[in-house]
């Protein structure tokens, strides 16, 4: 088998061609929403806490740090957002301000 026709079978992509599934990148991802949520749980707690503000709290610093890792490599995020975001693919200067945006 080519590794066309096996990237051509492959569920799934990620950047830069690789496709890992691996339980520990799950992992990883468990413990950044599990940051996120102690950090929004202090933040909620240290003005007084309210279900309300850790809703709040909890939204902007997922939005916070999930705009972060695009910045990590905005080139490459930009060209994939392209693929599938139909505004981006429209205007490809959205791909990279979205980030902005998104923070």
């Amino acid at each position: 088998m080519t590794s066309q026709q096996k990237h051509k079978d492959d569920d799934h992509v990620q950047l830069g061609g690789q496709v890992s599934e691996d339980p520990v990148e799950y992992k990883k991802l468990a413990y950044i929403i599990g940051g996120v949520f102690l950090l929004a749980s202090f933040l909620a707690w240290s003005r007084g806490f309210d279900i309300e503000r850790f809703i709040e709290d909890f939204i902007a610093v997922y939005f916070i740090s999930f705009a972060t890792f695009k910045f990590m490599n905005l080139e490459e995020f930009s060209s994939s957002y392209q693929s599938y975001d139909e505004v981006a693919k429209s205007f490809p200067l959205w791909g990279y301000l979205f980030p902005f945006v998104e923070g």
